[in-house]
């Protein structure tokens, strides 16, 4: 789950830097240079590091929140699980009597 979520959130900051360094260039053709301090909207690489960086770490983050839940409240949410009839801490759930 950390991984999934890292992966996930990287790559919705890659699309936000994209789409942000987009609007920068139709900024630039539609002619931002004409209006007050339009000449001074350009793309900061150092920016745009601190935010991959903060992705990272916040995907990291709600990856792990999720894993500790699972390990504090003893409960295993695979498939696997759920279809072998564990149901918490790995005991079995009691057959219904016949």
């Amino acid at each position: 789950m950390v991984v999934e979520t890292t992966l996930l959130t990287l790559v919705g900051g890659l699309l936000g830097l994209a789409i942000g360094a987009g609007g920068i260039h139709l900024l630039r053709v539609l002619g931002a240079d004409r209006l007050p301090l339009g000449g001074r909207i350009a793309f900061d690489a150092r920016l745009a590091l601190v935010a991959l960086v903060a992705a990272i770490i916040m995907g990291h983050r709600v990856g792990s929140t999720h894993r500790l839940v699972q390990i504090f409240d003893g409960i295993s949410v695979t498939p696997f699980n759920r279809r072998a009839g564990v149901e918490r801490a790995g005991r079995a759930r009691p057959n219904p009597a016949p």
